[in-house]
């Protein structure tokens, strides 16, 4: 995988948050095909919010498939039989605190990419965007993201 993470990294808009920051360390992965760090600490204003610990997790994931699928070979009828996917995960699991007193639970925010085998090579530049337009699309209405979690209002 070609994921690095610069810490800190800036956290985008989101109500209560004041200007987020995360400082991140590499961690073990639970298996060769992810790529896992741990949020070792917050900046900016935060409230309530726990870095890492390991009673209290803090975790951003990424993971691609054990082993890449290919294409089937074309049938007499000229067709492709079947198309693979191969699937990209990107997360972050967080420790939160379902009661006042409880202990915590873990909460889990997954971005889950099908990628059609055979696509990286006959339209890359389509999946690029898809990555551009999806992220961007994100980014821009992070608040928005974190306020349906918080209400429950789409």
């Amino acid at each position: 995988m070609t994921i690095v993470v610069n810490s800190p990294i800036t956290g985008t808009p989101q109500t209560g948050l004041t200007s987020p920051t995360y400082t991140l360390t590499a961690d073990t992965s639970p298996a060769a095909n992810i790529k896992q760090w741990a949020c070792t600490g917050l900046g900016g204003t935060q409230t309530g919010v726990s870095a890492h610990t390991a009673s209290a997790p803090f975790i951003l994931r990424a993971q691609r498939p054990l082993i890449y699928k290919g294409l089937s070979p074309v049938g007499s009828n000229g067709l492709l039989r079947s198309v693979p996917r191969n699937t990209l995960k990107m997360g972050v699991l967080k420790s939160v605190i379902p009661l006042a007193g409880q202990a915590p639970v873990i909460a889990q925010m997954w971005l889950t990419w099908d990628v059609p085998a055979g696509t990286s090579e006959a339209d890359a530049n389509s999946l690029m965007a898809m990555a551009s337009c999806l992220l961007g699309w994100m980014s821009n209405q992070s608040a928005g993201i974190g306020d349906v979690a918080r209400t429950g209002i789409l």
